[in-house]
């Protein structure tokens, strides 16, 4: 028998009137277990709505409203080995089941239903609300559909315990509100799960981003959601990690990149934001690496494209023919030079875009030993007329004649 109110208030067949009695106990952690606790009587929880602890009023008014909810018939308390009703309680998708699960001594089978995402949230908010175990709150947070109210729950319920806390500030729904509690507290790691969560609000993400810890400020400008004014700050950190971590960022603005373009000019070049203004300086960049990117990139201006492509640089020519929004204008030139490597020519041959009488002229090209790769090209791509295709079908290299039947 129970012989403590905190054992008789988590009871799961706690009389109702010992309950009653209960209500008026001191401390607040009793009274809110008594106001979650199914046999609690509606008087009671009436009264629990006047009470000074806002939790208690809080779960007082859910139980209030489950009370006017349709119910459903009442279900035996399954037996069985306690380990197989755990696999249960975690793998099924049934809510009835779910719901009678929940009730269940065993602190295990309880956790496999909180942890289960198939659980009601009304179940789950329940669970939270009467445990203080950090260990059972871990398990609520481990629940991909937890609500936003269960994990502010998990946040009241269970104060300094860190691993909890990370678990919540990485929880797709944590809203803005709970974050900016969890970005105030001294853990500079929980503080940097904080600034890389999607839903942080901006007020929260100006506070971080003047955050004393660099790994704060990194992880809030790697933020996707980071809105500009919050970039626009961490741009000019005084620690690289962190501007770079600006410049990786897919959502930067252009005119952040462009500043730091003298920076970090191979983060640049590659950047989908990048203005055709700065990629087309970076074409001229010393350095091959970032010629390359720019090469590469579908936003640089066609000019920058065309300059590239007479590029002495092996892999700049390659990154214009790789590039999807390379002009056919500059292919073909590209295509037609004398100096073009077999390699390029290969990867021209290859695109749909590629001007027809490019690819006639290839297909009768025999002047190196390796001119049958740039033929066998030829005959794979969709685009090349039939009448070439046929000439290549009677190809002296056995591997054209083979890719051109088809």
């Amino acid at each position: 028998m129970p012989t403590t109110p905190e054992s008789v208030a988590r009871h799961p067949f706690a009389d109702p009137d010992l309950l009653t009695l209960l209500a008026q106990d001191p401390d607040s952690g009793i009274r809110r277990l008594i106001a979650s606790h199914p046999n609690t009587t509606p008087d009671t929880l009436d009264a629990f709505l006047r009470d000074s602890d806002e939790m208690v009023r809080t779960i007082a008014a859910r139980h209030l409203a489950r009370f006017s909810a349709p119910s459903t018939p009442p279900q035996k308390i399954p037996q069985g080995n306690s380990e197989d009703l755990v696999t249960i309680a975690r793998t099924t998708t049934d809510s009835h089941r779910l719901r009678t699960f929940s009730t269940y001594p065993d602190r295990w089978v309880r956790a496999a239903v909180a942890a289960n995402p198939h659980t009601p949230s009304s179940v789950v908010e329940r669970l939270a609300s009467v445990s203080f175990d950090p260990w059972f709150h871990q398990c609520l947070a481990h629940n991909p559909q937890a609500t936003a109210t269960v994990l502010a729950i998990s946040f009241t319920q269970c104060p300094r315990y860190p691993f909890l806390y990370d678990l919540i500030a990485t929880h797709p729904q944590a809203d803005a509100s709970l974050l900016d509690r969890l970005a105030q507290t001294e853990d500079a790691n929980l503080r940097a799960h904080v600034a890389h969560h999607p839903h942080l609000a901006d007020d929260t993400a100006r506070c971080l981003a003047h955050d004393s810890e660099v790994t704060v400020r990194q992880s809030l400008a790697a933020n996707h959601q980071a809105t500009s004014p919050i970039l626009e700050i961490l741009s000019v950190d005084p620690t690289p990690s962190v501007r770079t971590a600006v410049v990786n960022n897919p959502n930067t603005p252009f005119q952040i990149l462009a500043r730091l373009a003298l920076e970090f000019p191979e983060q640049v070049a590659q950047h989908a934001h990048a203005d055709p203004d700065t990629l087309r300086h970076l074409s001229r960049h010393s350095w091959d690496p970032v010629r390359e990117l720019v090469a590469l990139n579908p936003h640089t201006p066609g000019d920058a494209l065309a300059d590239l492509a007479h590029d002495p640089g092996l892999w700049c020519q390659m990154g214009v023919a790789l590039n999807p929004a390379t002009p056919t204008a500059v292919l073909e030139a590209l295509g037609t030079a004398s100096k073009t490597e077999l390699i390029v020519l290969t990867r021209l041959a290859e695109r749909p875009d590629i001007p027809e009488h490019c690819l006639r002229a290839w297909a009768v090209q025999t002047t190196q030993a390796n001119d049958w790769i740039l033929r066998s090209c030829v005959a794979k791509n969709r685009s090349t007329p039939p009448d070439v295709l046929a000439f290549l079908r009677s190809d002296p290299d056995w591997m054209v004649r083979q890719a051109a039947t088809r």
